[in-house]
């Protein structure tokens, strides 16, 4: 079944193309998370200057002053929120990858 899926033939006696093991040890499980959630900040940030223009000044001074210039000293939820003036939501990811 699997041979459908892969570019190239299958060795019977590989199965590491149909296994799921990597996602429950080691805590990869965490870090794929901590990485998908970033990614929905990153779209949902870039909606504000999708909708403002990319290259608007003033956009671009309010993320370096209310997001950048902060680093780690507040919540990256609280800069996130003054920034777009509302919470993180998953629908700027969804339209960026075509899901929607």
């Amino acid at each position: 079944m699997k041979q459908r899926h892969l570019p190239v033939p299958v060795d019977p006696v590989d199965a590491t193309a149909a296994q799921f093991r990597h996602v429950f040890v080691n805590e990869y499980g965490a870090s794929h998370h901590a990485y998908q959630w970033a990614g929905v900040m990153d779209a949902d940030l870039f909606s504000r200057f999708a909708a403002e223009g990319i290259l608007n000044p003033a956009t671009g001074r309010a993320y370096a002053e209310g997001v950048l210039a902060y680093g780690a000293e507040r919540d990256p939820s609280d800069l996130i929120r003054g920034f777009l003036g509302r919470d993180v939501t998953v629908q700027a990811m969804l339209e960026r990858d075509g899901v929607t």
